[in-house]
C-alpha cells in the first residue's frame, strides 16, 4: 500500500506536530512515524492534488483529496495504525511515484 518498508520510517515520535512537505514529485519524508494525537500536515496543491488511503487496519483515513484540493492539510491522528496518501497525478494507492505513509503508535 504505502511502499514502506518498516525500517524507512522517519522517528517523529514524541512531537506535538510534522509537517510533510513536497519536493519535486516526491514527499519528504515518504514515511514517518508519530505518537498517537500528532497533528501531521501534508502539502498538497493543484499540482500535486492529495488523495489518502484506508488504514489497513480499516480506520478511516481522515486526509482526503481531490483534484481541485490546492492547500496543505493538516490532521490530528489519535487512531493508531497505517494512514497512507499519494498524489493522483504523480503516484498511486499502490504506494508508487509520489506516495508514502504515517505510521501513528
Amino acid at each position: 500500500m504505502s511502499g514502506c518498508a518498516e525500517d524507512d520510517y522517519q522517528d517523529e515520535t514524541g512531537q506535538g506536530t510534522f509537517s510533510i512537505s513536497t519536493s519535486g514529485t516526491t514527499y519528504t519524508p515518504k514515511c514517518v512515524k508519530v505518537s498517537a494525537g500528532t497533528a501531521v500536515t501534508i502539502a498538497g496543491s493543484s499540482f500535486h492534488p492529495l488523495q489518502g488511503q484506508a488504514d489497513v487496519n480499516g480506520v478511516a483515513n481522515p486526509f482526503t483529496g481531490s483534484s481541485a484540493a490546492t492547500t496543505a492539510q493538516t490532521q490530528t491522528l489519535s487512531t493508531p495504525g497505517f494512514y497512507g496518501y499519494y498524489c493522483t497525478a504523480h503516484g498511486s494507492a499502490a504506494g508508487t511515484g509520489m506516495a508514502g505513509a504515517i505510521w501513528v503508535e
